[in-house]
């Protein structure tokens, strides 16, 4: 099927520009230039992981520029095929945990607009995502809104009662409790 998707019409060939065919194994013509955004995006992300004490201004960049290139679920259109389902979960859970690493140095480069909508973009994607929860309410009570703060909180709550049927973590409490005690700069993210 794959072949039939990327070579022209016509008698089965035993190669391709961009298919490789041995026997019943296909691959992938490295020599084609393909590009793929799965593997650009792994890339990128190990790239940034090097460089985040060394250089945390281009460790963001390349992050942000991963998170630009994740889109949803890697091979999408075959949802219930075991062949690609571990794949699809190794690069959720690879962007699960970049993303929030790039919302975590934006929050501590004080650009908290920017960590919201990472954070945002995160619990679109799994909104039982806690530390995405927690990142923010310290940007909004850093931004001086107590308000989407507990909003923030009760959101989580509700998502991972209903999702998990758990509460909270500790350190999410302690971070709304120090919210409703103190607003903006007095707030810590642990």
């Amino acid at each position: 099927m794959i072949e039939s998707l990327l070579n022209p019409p016509g008698p089965a060939r035993p190669s391709s520009y961009y298919v490789i065919r041995q026997g019943d194994a296909y691959g992938l013509n490295l020599a084609s230039g393909y590009w793929l955004d799965a593997e650009e995006f792994e890339s990128l992300v190990t790239k940034a992981n090097l460089l985040v004490d060394r250089s945390p201004a281009e460790a963001m960049d390349l992050y942000s520029r991963g998170f630009e290139l994740y889109e949803g679920d890697y091979l999408a259109c075959a949802p219930y095929e075991d062949w690609c389902s571990a794949e699809r979960e190794r690069l959720f859970s690879l962007y699960l945990r970049s993303s929030s690493r790039l919302a975590k140095m934006l929050a501590a480069a004080e650009r908290y607009d920017e960590c919201i909508a990472v954070a945002e973009k995160i619990l679109t994607r799994d909104d039982c995502w806690e530390e995405a929860y927690r990142l923010l309410m310290f940007c909004h009570a850093r931004l001086g809104s107590r308000s989407a703060a507990a909003r923030a909180f009760e959101r989580c709550t509700e998502r991972l009662a209903n999702g998990l049927s758990v509460s909270p973590m500790p350190s999410t409490v302690r971070l709304y409790q120090q919210i409703l005690q103190h607003v903006g700069d007095r707030v810590e993210l642990a």
